[in-house]
């Protein structure tokens, strides 16, 4: 009898040992199915293992980072593009001064190149000497002549013809000479040019040649 009881108590004593064992080594089992992907799930009407569903997850959640720095940076863009947008009307605006300063200096150089032109045709002049007409010259004997009449009044360069002569012009109005020279001789002052007005008297001693000059 005193063994009977001694092996009910040992019972009461073991059965809650030996069940939490028992359920220990259910549980273990269990999560060791779980981990070995014997454990299933259907999802969006498609049948995953555990580990694939937590690939699937984790590959979502990297898609759903990237996402949201696609945003960050396009939320960037926007940002400049709206700066860019502020400042365009006064880049315009800059890009049109600008554009008027170059003509205005466009006009000033066509205006300096035209008067270096100007300018260096009247030093060819001054350092060319007297330039000739494309004019017949003419020849004098000697005597007296009145411009105007005789001689077209016009710009001479006078030299003689052969031997040197007295070449005298003298104003019609009083007489004076303004002209009074010595055309080809060693102590003449050779060629001599004049201007020839309506009315003055030319007087030669000697053959001349008047032509005609700029």
């Amino acid at each position: 009898m005193k063994r009977i009881l001694k092996s009910k108590r040992i019972w009461l004593f073991a059965g809650p040992i030996i069940s939490a064992v028992i359920v220990g080594t259910a549980t273990y089992h269990i999560g060791k199915a779980v981990q070995d992907d014997v454990y299933h799930m259907e999802v969006d009407g498609k049948i995953y293992k555990y580990n694939g569903i937590v690939d699937k997850y984790n590959k979502s959640l990297e898609e759903y980072n990237d996402l949201e720095d696609q945003i960050s940076d396009k939320k960037k863009e926007v940002k400049e593009v709206k700066e860019a947008m502020k400042n365009k009307d006064s880049l315009t605006a800059e890009v049109d001064d600008l554009h008027s300063k170059v003509i205005e200096k466009q006009d000033q150089i066509e205006g300096l190149d035209s008067m270096i032109s100007d300018k260096q045709e009247e030093l060819d002049k001054l350092t060319s000497g007297v330039q000739a007409k494309k004019e017949e010259p003419v020849q004098l004997n000697a005597g007296q002549y009145v411009i105007g009449n005789d001689v077209k009044v016009g710009r001479y360069q006078a030299t003689n013809v052969g031997r040197g002569t007295n070449f005298i012009v003298y104003d019609g109005d009083d007489g004076t000479a303004v002209v009074n020279t010595i055309l080809g001789t060693s102590n003449g002052s050779g060629d001599y040019v004049f201007f020839a007005a309506d009315g003055d008297v030319i007087q030669t001693e000697g053959q001349v040649k008047l032509i005609p000059v700029e």
